[in-house]
């Protein structure tokens, strides 16, 4: 199945975009993630996993240039039940964490060490650049049973890049 469907963008704050495009969820963060993004992204799947019972792809973009908060205990206990229910229905996903130097290398080692210990049944694959990501998830259509055009991917994140804060795109 290629990706014919419109980009959907359901939240958009200054924190977080969230826009889908046909079976994959594109997640373009601004700013450092709190357990409410999570949560709206665990609804978001479920939701998603209606229209598209073969499974969906996921691209994370964190653009963010702070890591931890005040919340991070509850943070932590919100991203490790999003990954444990991803295992129903999320068959790859892609993460990027764009920020460069000693402390982005590191967090990406760590998410990476997280990914193994909790040994999700999806494919998983940091990135540090938006590009490498896409270009990788673009491969991994196979897992979901659809065509993952990379143009239509670039695309579609510039378009959520370009929405002011509020905005959004219906289909």
């Amino acid at each position: 199945m290629a990706i014919t469907e419109k980009l959907e963008v359901s939240v958009n704050d200054e924190v977080l975009t969230f826009g889908v495009l046909g079976p994959l969820c594109i997640y373009l963060y601004r700013d450092m993630m709190k357990p409410i993004h999570i949560a709206t992204g665990r609804a978001a799947h479920r939701s998603m996993f209606k229209r598209y019972p073969d499974g969906l792809a996921v691209l994370i973009l964190y653009r963010a240039s702070r890591y931890l908060s005040e919340d991070s205990g509850s943070l932590r206990t919100e991203f490790l039940a999003l990954m444990k229910e991803a295992d129903e229905f999320v068959k790859v996903v892609g993460v990027s964490i764009e920020q460069t130097g000693f402390l982005s290398a590191t967090i990406r080692a760590s998410a990476s060490g997280m990914t193994l210990l909790s040994r999700p049944k999806y494919t998983i694959k940091y990135s540090a650049t938006t590009q490498e990501a896409i270009t990788w998830i673009a491969t991994q259509g196979s897992r979901i049973s659809a065509t993952l055009d990379p143009r239509a991917i670039e695309a579609a994140v510039a378009r959520m890049e370009s929405l002011a804060p509020g905005a959004l795109i219906r289909g």
